[in-house]
């Protein structure tokens, strides 16, 4: 196993410790989290997987997506949202410590960021393995929107949550954005 797959073989590592944080605001953060994932993040997953046949476009998906995983970093992380022209250096530079323990020279070689623009050869193995273990290890389900039943899932899991809301206080307001922007 190499030193990256290594790195997120466990991930969320702060969450699983019970770093301590506030219930109500920690399930604002993870309803967020799944749903940037599920539908954000399938969505770039399913275009990356169809764009191998156009040079440029994998690469440019790789930075999308590299932006939205630390977007949920620094959800997760109870930080300050940053200017989106800011994501991809930072991202590089700090790497994760939420989603999973990964440097920044290790998150370079994981988007293979190395790989000359325009390339017609992109693998996107690793990245399509990180994703995996990052939603098989989401602490709740993540619907796929995706699928024949996806939207039935979608709508199960916005009640679930906005009864997770309920239970904890916390206004489920805050998804209405989130709604808006599909």
């Amino acid at each position: 196993m190499s030193a990256t797959a290594e790195a997120w073989s466990t991930c969320y590592p702060r969450l699983r410790a019970g770093l301590g944080r506030d219930g109500a605001e920690q399930v604002r953060r993870l309803v967020t989290a799944a749903w940037s994932f599920t539908v954000d993040g399938r969505a770039f997953l399913e275009d990356l997987a169809g764009a191998a046949s156009r040079p440029g476009l994998p690469q440019m998906l790789k930075l999308h997506l590299l932006e939205l995983l630390w977007k949920v970093e620094l959800l997760l992380a109870g930080s300050s949202a940053v200017d989106q022209e800011h994501l991809l250096p930072l991202s590089l530079e700090l790497g994760f410590t939420e989603l999973a323990s990964i440097s920044g020279a290790e998150a370079v070689a994981l988007f293979g960021l190395t790989e000359p623009l325009g390339t017609d050869d992109v693998d996107t193995s690793h990245l399509t393995a990180f994703w995996d273990a990052l939603v098989e290890q989401f602490p709740g389900a993540l619907p796929n929107p995706l699928t024949p039943t996806g939207q039935r899932e979608i709508i199960r899991a916005l009640r679930n949550w906005g009864k997770l809301c309920d239970v904890v206080g916390v206004d489920a307001k805050f998804l209405q954005p989130l709604l808006q922007s599909v």
